[in-house]
C-alpha cells in the first residue's frame, strides 16, 4: 500500500472507533498484532487492544478523537492526536467525573497488506489525571485516590 493509502487507513479506523463500534477492531487490525504500548491490564495483543478499547468507550461514552498531524513514510504511519469526551465511567482507577476531558498523544502504526501489525503510543496521562483532579502538581496522587494508585 502506499502512504496515502495507509494514512487513509489509519483516519477511516478512527473513524469507525468514534462511531463506537469495536467490531470494526478485526477489519483494521492483523491477528498476530503486537502493541508495544499496552494499557494497564491488557495484553499486547487485538484482544487487549479490544480491551483497552472497550474500557475507555466505557468510561468516556462520547469520546472521538481529532487528528491533528498525519505522517506517513514506508509502512509507518505517526499521528498526534487528540481525544475529547465526558468522564462518565472509571477511567485508570479513577472514578467518573463528569467532566469534559482532553487528551493528546502520539501513535505510530506501522501497516502491512492494508492492516495495523504494529503499534507505538505516548499518552499525556498526568495531563488527562490532572484533569480529572486526580494528580497533584507535586507528582503525588489526589486525597481518596492512594489506592488506586497503587493498583
Amino acid at each position: 500500500m502506499s502512504t496515502e493509502e495507509n494514512k487513509a487507513l489509519i483516519l477511516r479506523y478512527f473513524q469507525k472507533i468514534d462511531e463506537g463500534d469495536l467490531t470494526v477492531i478485526d477489519d483494521f487490525v492483523a491477528p498476530g498484532f503486537v502493541d508495544h504500548s499496552t494499557s494497564p491490564g491488557s495484553s499486547p495483543d487485538r484482544d487487549g487492544l479490544k480491551q483497552a478499547a472497550a474500557g475507555f468507550l466505557a468510561a468516556v461514552p462520547d469520546g472521538y478523537h481529532r487528528v491533528e498531524d498525519l505522517v506517513a513514510e514506508g509502512d509507518r504511519v505517526v499521528a498526534r492526536v487528540r481525544g475529547y469526551g465526558t468522564h462518565l465511567g472509571e477511567l485508570m482507577g479513577v472514578p467518573a467525573t463528569g467532566r469534559m476531558v482532553t487528551a493528546t498523544g502520539i501513535v505510530i502504526w506501522r501497516i502491512l497488506d492494508g492492516k495495523i501489525v504494529e503499534r507505538w503510543s505516548v499518552l499525556d496521562a498526568i495531563g488527562l489525571m490532572r484533569q480529572l483532579q486526580a494528580w497533584r502538581p507535586d507528582g503525588e496522587p489526589s486525597s481518596g485516590l492512594e489506592a488506586s494508585a497503587s493498583t
